[in-house]
């Protein structure tokens, strides 16, 4: 059989198995009690929707408030409590950024550091990846010993859309399919499935019409007057990877406009007075333009192996390689968003699987052992074109932070005082805005920094240096620039991301409408601080203290 036929058949029978399935799925999705067992009590007293719009540039964001292209948004921001620049996590990256938003702590004291990362303590499982299937395990790896909202109102009727950072939840519904159909609508067979007549607009969406879909089932949801409602729009960051920031990314903002307005009306029409509304963002976006691949410079240039992984997991929603997997590798390079990746490197100085057990000394980064001899790793990468900072532990109590040629140290002389020490240039551009090597308490750097390039980085940095399982080093990109060349499924190369530290993807529009409470400008505040706010709302109550400050003292 010649093997035009061949290829014909083999996507005739693909087409059609795609067809049965997600017919099924949106069949599903389209019944808002397909997951609701009724068996929870209705509250009557205070309640919360938290709407996260993925991938929201601050800079887009209030041009056309000014414009007046976003009356819903302006109408929220005359009512609420608005944060001109909120602080989110660190990496920038969907899923991961959520958790402040729904403990009040900040986001490493989840127990996971990205949309991917490394654990070293498993056996098995190794690179943790919730891109894919692999998606469910994102609540399976978050530690229990901080509480989120769902679970705090176990006993309440609690509702989400579009988020796996959700333990706990009673009613979770996930339009994946209507996402990865708008978001590849020109790849592969999508453009095909459109067409297909009389279901081809149910089984293949646009983000508008996604969107538009996500705002019927949270409807639906609201009938049921959840005490913790979550409701994630994707589309602004899904189009931004695929296609960067033309026309149709500034026209789903303004269609997200009248999708927040068709909800505020919702829940006017239903009464619901004590429902406090959050409008929040996990990250801004940048565009790119040059795609990096980083492993493939450091295997060139110092012989050193670093593998990358899959970008996806379609197969599986099982993470189960063995440690044993890694020994042929000196290193892991684990990519979050596109703009920000972590390298693992094994200790050179242990055979086999336990040479991965522990985190590589700054020293011994400073000091690899390639094909070259001994090199500085750390500074081999920050000469890499379209690399900004690396960040890298010097020891227990001193960063190293690298852009291009300056260096500096960043030092914690006790619990949530940081201070900054630069030795060659000014690597986080600060200026003269702190003074070299005096102590600062977070809550300061906060509001010193909240304007410069890098916000807030001295502690998000640090926080995310100091976990157990933190990165030996920490890449973001310059402007343009997209470290994951040839990676994605479907179209190789995107065309915008997320994940760095910059101001363009840190720094994000919070509002907050609260009962009783007048319009009112913030100039910054935390992912936490919200999370913090949402709390004392509601009148939660925890044994321990929230990382975050409640916006209401």
């Amino acid at each position: 059989m010649k093997i035009w036929i061949k290829k014909t058949l083999l996507t005739l029978l693909l087409l059609l198995v795609v067809l049965f399935i997600t017919l099924a799925i949106v069949l599903t999705n389209m019944d808002p009690d397909a997951s609701y067992d009724k068996k929870h009590a209705i509250t009557t007293d205070r309640t919360v929707t938290i709407v996260l719009i993925d991938g929201l540039s601050k800079e887009i964001f209030e041009q056309y408030i000014n414009e007046g292209r976003l009356p819903q948004f302006k109408k929220l921001i005359d009512e609420s409590i608005y944060v001109r620049n909120g602080i989110g996590a660190f990496p920038t990256m969907t899923g991961f950024a959520y958790y402040p938003f729904i403990t009040g702590m900040k986001a490493p004291d989840s127990g996971i550091f990205g949309l991917r990362w490394f654990n070293r303590n498993l056996d098995y499982g190794n690179l943790r990846n919730y891109v894919g299937r692999t998606n469910i395990q994102m609540n399976n790896d978050i530690s229990s010993q901080f509480k989120n909202l769902f679970e705090l109102n176990e006993e309440y009727y609690t509702a989400s859309i579009n988020t796996y950072m959700n333990k706990g939840v009673h009613h979770s519904l996930k339009t994946g399919w209507a996402h990865t159909t708008a978001k590849y609508s020109k790849a592969s067979l999508f453009p095909f499935l459109r067409v297909v007549p009389f279901i081809g607009r149910n089984i293949s969406k646009d983000h508008f019409e996604h969107e538009s879909l996500v705002t019927d089932l949270a409807i639906d949801q609201l009938k049921f007057n959840p005490k913790v409602q979550w409701i994630t729009y994707p589309s602004l960051d899904a189009h931004n990877h695929v296609h960067g920031t033309d026309d149709i990314y500034y026209d789903l903002l303004q269609h997200l406009d009248g999708e927040l307005n068709r909800l505020d009306q919702a829940i006017a029409a239903l009464d619901q007075k004590d429902r406090m509304v959050v409008v929040v963002s996990d990250h801004g976006i940048l565009d790119v333009e040059v795609n990096v691949d980083v492993p493939a410079i450091i295997e060139k240039e110092l012989g050193l192996k670093i593998e990358r992984g899959l970008s996806t997991h379609l197969g599986t929603d099982q993470l189960k390689d063995p440690l044993s997997e890694f020994v042929r590798d000196d290193g892991y390079f684990v990519i979050n968003g596109n703009l920000s990746a972590y390298i693992y490197m094994k200790d050179p100085e242990i055979e086999g699987a336990e040479a991965w057990r522990s985190p590589t000394e700054g020293k011994t980064l400073s000091h690899y052992p390639s094909k070259n001899g001994r090199v500085d790793l750390p500074t081999f990468v920050a000469s890499i074109e379209g690399v900004e900072l690396t960040t890298y532990n010097l020891s227990q109590d001193t960063l190293v932070v690298l852009h291009g040629t300056d260096r500096a140290f960043i030092t914690s002389d006790s619990i949530d005082y940081y201070s900054y020490h630069p030795l060659v240039g000014d690597p986080l551009l600060f200026g003269d805005i702190l003074i070299p090597g005096i102590s600062y308490h977070k809550d300061s750097l906060l509001i010193m920094t909240a304007d410069m390039d890098f916000p807030y980085s001295l502690v998000r940095l640090w926080e995310l240096m100091q976990e157990e399982n933190a990165p030996d080093i920490v890449l973001t990109t310059k402007a343009g620039y997209d470290i994951a060349r040839n990676y994605e499924i479907f179209v190789e190369n995107y065309k915008g991301g997320h994940g760095g530290i910059h101001k363009d993807l840190l720094s994000v529009p919070y509002i907050m409408k609260i009962p009783e409470i007048q319009g009112k400008m913030i100039h910054v505040a935390r992912a936490e601080d919200i999370g913090a706010t949402i709390f004392d709302y509601l009148q939660l109550n925890t044994t321990y203290s929230l990382t975050g400050r409640s916006l209401l003292e």
